[in-house]
């Protein structure tokens, strides 16, 4: 269960994936949890700064980029392993989101105000073209 916390509180940081440097906190409560945070720990919390280091551009000329499980598998930092299996959830759900999007008839968004709308089939193309590009670049 402390994985899964860890994972959803670094998903919850809307880490734009591993191209993305970002601050993270490792903090250990006075009850002795630990958890990850992108702001600094709260008072009464152990904290520790984790520097989470900027990928290199990818040359075009690269070989091929390897699969999230492999390098999910090759990961010795766990930090850097938490990142990649967030990538791994966000890949799936935007697959899913796709297909679910691509066999509905129509698209609804649900407004903070708890009103709903449909899409008009530009504004769903749009959805479907932005979960594909998502999807292209990140799985």
């Amino acid at each position: 269960m402390p994985r899964l916390a860890a994972l959803m509180i670094l998903a919850m940081l809307g880490l734009a994936g591993p191209a993305a440097a970002a601050d993270v906190y490792k903090c250990t409560g006075a009850d002795g949890k630990t958890y990850y945070t992108g702001t600094p720990c709260p008072a009464g919390a152990e904290e520790k700064r984790l520097d989470v280091p900027k990928a290199p551009p990818r040359a075009e000329s690269q070989a091929p980029r390897k699969s999230l499980d492999e390098r999910i598998a090759e990961a010795t930092d766990p930090v850097v392993k938490a990142q990649l299996e967030i990538e791994k959830q966000r890949c799936e759900l935007a697959r899913t989101q796709l297909e679910r999007y691509e066999n509905a008839p129509y698209l609804i968004q649900r407004n903070d105000d708890g009103s709903e709308r449909r899409l008009s089939d530009e504004e769903a193309a749009a959805e479907m073209q932005r979960l594909r590009q998502q999807i292209a670049e990140r799985c």
